[in-house]
């Protein structure tokens, strides 16, 4: 069984391993949002179905922007993009356990998903960019 450098052909394993970290912080994010979403609505005062339309304005909102985000760094440097696209969501992320009024809280989590629907379809060029289609495959 290979592993490590002899799987990735000597390519750098380090790109691989920050995208998949990033990909399972931002499982745990949606499941602690589950989870914990009916004591944060409660915290907030509003109802368990009003907190729901959280999620709606996330996806509805975060592809309007993740769309255009995305075309942009297909046609320029993908690794800027990416790292601004991380920083963002981290902030937000941050501010989202941070928000002490339901206003900021809504605006954290759009801001929140915005960061991470830009950085899954630039860190899948970024796989085609950093490895070699035998790897990938």
């Amino acid at each position: 069984m290979r592993f490590g450098k002899d799987y990735l052909e000597g390519a750098d394993p380090k790109p691989i391993a920050a995208m998949f970290s990033l990909n399972a912080v931002d499982e745990l994010d949606n499941a602690t949002f589950i989870w914990v979403g009916p004591t944060i609505a409660a915290g907030f005062g509003v109802g368990v179905g009003s907190f729901g339309i959280i999620s709606v304005l996330v996806l509805l909102i975060a592809p309007l922007i993740a769309i255009p985000v995305s075309l942009y760094a297909d046609r320029s440097k993908r690794m800027p993009v990416a790292l601004i696209a991380a920083a963002t969501w981290g902030v937000f992320s941050l501010g989202s356990g941070l928000a002490p009024y339901l206003w900021l809280f809504i605006i954290a989590r759009v801001g929140s998903s915005f960061g991470r629907v830009v950085s899954y379809p630039v860190q899948l060029s970024l796989i085609a960019d950093f490895y070699a289609p035998s790897v990938r495959t």
